[in-house]
């Protein structure tokens, strides 16, 4: 194969195979950012723990909240059968005459025997609760609809002559005894409605005087309630009031906090396990991967005598299984290759030193100095070879001598312009 010195920089072996050497790995600049390496294990832990957290976190606020709109259903529908089995109860006849009952107090009237710690005592001008028997039997009456359920409280109203809706009587006039009030507390007798609650509610207390009317969860002054409003119905059909029961939602908050009770700590117990499930899969599907990394490292280092089958052995092969095959052949093909290109690079350096050594003979053999000197070596050849014929052809007739001196002898002398030995040895060399 021949080979252009002239194409080769400059003209030796070593620019040529480092023109075909394989390039050295680069390295990133300084003014490069180093990206933070995160391995495969820790990304599939960190996005099933993330997967695992949020589902965890939908879970919990669903069955939170299923479990208090199911508390909240629950008690609107014990509300709405205590309402309605409460109105049946009251004496509608005397609940009309006692919307018509004005709201005068007699100084000096006793309170009857069941006025609860009103009774026997005397009214003054200022008293707020009447001592009228009929009003504290409708508070009785009231009274008795709580006892079905204490949390409860229970009240009537109706709509007057003026359009505005009145307070009638409520459970509380007969005291709070778990909350050691002994005197009446609550509503008073014909008091407006609006002086105690907002429009939005008053809107409901109108609605429950058609007929039975939820309202939803609502906060006011007082607490945190839900509560159902029912007519009250006379026997002529005739509808006179209507009676509210307040709920406090301390009840529903309960509920709540013991779902959380409940479900915090198994939910707690469960993500534990669940990440630890996850951090085992991870290392082992990670495994053979790591070992794969490591075995094409040394591949990408210049080892092709890896074994890169068994890096990724499964008792079920899976792709995994296939790229390390892959990565067989690809590093077999590759030590192959360098092979063959180690190979045509010693020829390459060998034809190469052979056109350098000729260059440098023609060089050599070229130059004006090696031109002349071959000149004179060749004149100086030619006069050995007269020199040589004409010694052979007998001694020269050097002419008479003075007397005393000898003829010199020609073996001992070489005549003037001929070269020496010396120079003839040199010229040979």
């Amino acid at each position: 194969m021949a080979v252009r010195t002239d194409a080769l920089p400059g003209h030796s072996a070593s620019a040529s195979t480092s023109a075909i050497s394989p390039p050295e790995a680069t390295t990133p600049s300084q003014g490069t950012r180093r990206r933070w390496h995160l391995g495969m294990r820790w990304k599939l832990l960190l996005a099933f723990g993330l997967g695992v957290s949020l589902v965890f976190v939908v879970v919990a606020t669903w069955i939170v909240r299923f479990s208090t709109d199911t508390a909240k259903n629950r008690l609107t529908e014990n509300l709405r059968s205590l309402s309605i089995g409460g109105a049946q109860t009251i004496d509608a006849e005397q609940f009309r005459a006692l919307t018509q009952t004005g709201r005068e107090i007699v100084a000096g009237e006793l309170y009857p025997a069941n006025a609860a710690t009103l009774a026997g005592t005397a009214a003054v001008a200022d008293s707020a609760y009447p001592t009228n028997p009929a009003y504290w039997d409708h508070v009785n009456q009231i009274a008795n609809i709580r006892l079905t359920n204490p949390e409860a409280s229970p009240y009537t109203y109706f709509r007057g002559t003026d359009g505005n809706l009145e307070f009638i009587g409520s459970w509380s006039a007969l005291g709070y005894p778990t909350m050691n009030v002994d005197a009446p507390i609550g509503t008073l007798f014909h008091q407006p409605v609006s002086t105690l609650v907002d429009a939005s509610t008053a809107e409901y207390f109108a609605n429950g005087l058609t007929e039975t009317t939820a309202q939803p969860a609502y906060t006011d002054r007082f607490g945190h309630w839900i509560s159902v409003y029912t007519p009250i119905v006379a026997a002529d059909g005739t509808i006179v009031g209507a009676i509210g029961v307040d709920y406090p939602l301390e009840y529903v908050d309960q509920v709540q906090l013991r779902v959380r009770d409940a479900l915090f700590p198994v939910f707690g117990a469960a993500y534990v396990i669940l990440i630890l499930l996850v951090l085992y899969l991870s290392h082992w599907m990670t495994r053979r991967l790591g070992r794969l990394s490591s075995a094409t490292k040394r591949v990408s280092g210049g080892d092709y005598e890896v074994d890169l089958s068994g890096a990724a052995k499964a008792m079920f092969p899976d792709e995994m299984t296939d790229l390390a095959q892959s990565f067989g052949v690809m590093t077999e093909k590759i030590r192959a290759r360098e092979r063959s290109l180690v190979r045509q690079v010693q020829v390459l350096k060998v034809e190469i030193d052979e056109a350098k050594r000729q260059q440098s003979v023609a060089e050599i053999t070229e130059s004006d100095f090696f031109t002349s000197l071959t000149a004179k070596a060749t004149a100086l050849r030619a006069r050995v070879r007269e020199l040589d014929a004409a010694e052979a052809a007998g001694p020269v007739d050097t002419g008479p001598t003075n007397s005393g001196e000898t003829a010199p002898d020609s073996t001992a002398q070489t005549p003037r312009g001929a070269p020496s030995q010396a120079d003839i040895e040199e010229t040979d060399r």
